[in-house]
């Protein structure tokens, strides 16, 4: 997945993560600096490839959101 430096740690930090259709998902912590900004992504699509070969694969995304208590 392709993101800005910002987003990037925050899905390398666990503070977002997407869904198997590719929604974001935030994870709830009102109370740390930046949550509100990426409150307002949630449940927006990633903008995808027209190569679906190259799309995030599920089973990442899964194990992702299982590691970060999203699921």
């Amino acid at each position: 997945v392709a993101l800005c430096k910002f987003h990037h740690w925050a899905f390398d930090s666990g503070w977002l993560s997407f869904t198997d259709d590719h929604k974001i998902v935030v994870a709830e912590a009102p109370d740390k600096n930046g949550y509100h900004e990426l409150k307002q992504l949630e449940r927006q699509s990633l903008h995808l490839p027209e190569n679906k070969d190259v799309y995030p694969q599920p089973m990442f995304l899964e194990q992702h959101r299982e590691i970060y208590g999203f699921e």
